[in-house]
This record gives C-alpha cells, sequence and structure tokens, in this order.
C-alpha cells in the first residue's frame, strides 16, 4: 500500500513539474502584455531652425483591446527641474498638431461622442466661450484630444514645437521629454458612461507610465 501511495504521489508531482514552467511562461507573457498594451514612442525628429522642432509620435496598441486616451491637455516639451526632480521646470514649450491619423479616422459615431464629452465636461457650466470657436480655431486639436486606438493598430501625430527667447534652452535640454496631458481623473467617469450609453465597445487607458521613458527629445 505504501509503495502504491508513493508512486501516485511521485506521478503528480512529476506533472507538477512538467507543467510549472508552462503556467510561469504564461504569467511573464500575460504581465510582459499588459506592461505593453500602448507604445507611444518619437518615430521621427527633425530641426527646422534653432527655435522650431517637428516631432512624428507613433502611437501602438498591442492588445486585443479598444483604447481611448483622453488628452485633452495637449502636447508640450518639458524638463526636470535640478532641484527637485518630481516637478517640471519653468520653460515648457506647446505644441500644435499639423497632422493626425486620429482625426483621418474619425466616423460619425465618435465625433458625435466627442461632442458629448465636451459639452458634458469642459464647456459644461462656460457660459462665455464656445465649443464651436474652439473647433474652428483648431480642429485637429479637437479631433485628437480623445485618441481612439483600435487593437493591434498604429497612428501616428505630427506635432511642431514653436520656442522663443524664454523657452529656447528647453529644446537642448539632456532631460526635456514631451509631455502628454492625460485628462482630468474626474472626467473619466464622465467618458466611461458616454462610452457605455452610445455603445461604444472602447476602454480608457490613463496610465501614465506609458510616457516615461519613450519621449525623451535628446536621448
Amino acid at each position: 500500500m505504501y509503495m502504491i501511495k508513493s508512486s501516485i504521489y511521485q506521478l503528480r508531482l512529476s506533472k507538477l513539474i512538467l507543467f510549472l514552467p508552462l503556467l510561469l511562461n504564461c504569467s511573464s507573457n500575460e504581465k510582459s502584455e499588459d506592461k505593453n498594451n500602448i507604445m507611444i514612442k518619437i518615430e521621427k525628429k527633425e530641426m527646422l531652425d534653432d527655435n522650431n522642432l517637428i516631432i512624428t509620435l507613433s502611437f501602438k496598441n498591442n492588445s486585443n483591446k479598444n483604447y481611448v486616451i483622453p488628452n485633452y491637455l495637449g502636447y508640450y516639451i518639458v524638463h526636470i527641474m535640478q532641484e527637485n526632480i518630481q516637478y517640471d521646470a519653468p520653460g515648457k514649450i506647446g505644441g500644435k498638431i499639423i497632422a493626425s491619423e486620429f482625426s483621418n479616422n474619425l466616423d460619425d459615431k465618435h465625433l458625435k461622442l466627442l461632442n458629448l464629452y465636451y459639452v458634458n465636461t469642459f464647456y459644461k457650466d462656460d457660459k462665455c466661450n464656445k465649443l464651436s470657436d474652439f473647433i474652428s480655431f483648431n480642429e485637429l486639436t479637437y479631433t485628437s484630444s480623445l485618441l481612439f486606438l483600435p487593437y493591434n493598430t498604429h497612428r501616428k501625430i505630427i506635432i511642431v514645437f514653436n520656442a522663443n527667447y524664454y523657452n529656447k534652452n528647453t529644446l537642448n535640454n539632456k532631460s526635456s521629454r514631451i509631455s502628454l496631458g492625460l485628462d482630468f481623473p474626474k472626467n473619466f467617469k464622465i467618458l466611461d458612461s458616454l462610452l457605455k450609453k452610445e455603445k461604444i465597445n472602447y476602454s480608457i487607458y490613463d496610465k501614465s507610465s506609458i510616457l516615461k521613458d519613450t519621449l525623451f527629445i535628446n536621448k
């Protein structure tokens, strides 16, 4: 009887040892996939002159989900404050979108959602400014403020950064990077509610970790 139990135990142990590497590998792949769901990187950089820089940003969705990235605050070149590396130093440079594949791929359903989002957030209680004025001022900024990135897709945005006398040094700083201004957290719930109401199958991607390492302009 003892020999039989011992044999059964050894057989089960052998099976566990056999499948353990497979389980660990699956777990590792899941973590890796989750970490790299969305990848943003600088694909091309061109200095037009001492004050003007054009950058092509590449957005890639490697997951099996559709993601939307709220980006109302736009794009800036910033550098780290030497006295406190947790904060950006003065002298940031604002960017202007001059071409966007996100805008080119918007259909009526997504445009409706975009309008509802602004009406229910930034222009909800604004009596002085009109959404139509903002759209006419820079339509590409408006249509690229919610970045709809379907699964297994790759899209680009081209941005020009114009420096002046006061922030020109930011272009050459070793710690300078592109900052993608994610939307205010309080608006995420509104966006999520609108996505469900309009039956648009997208999840909100609000992980700032995607911006930490790949967007330095001088490295």
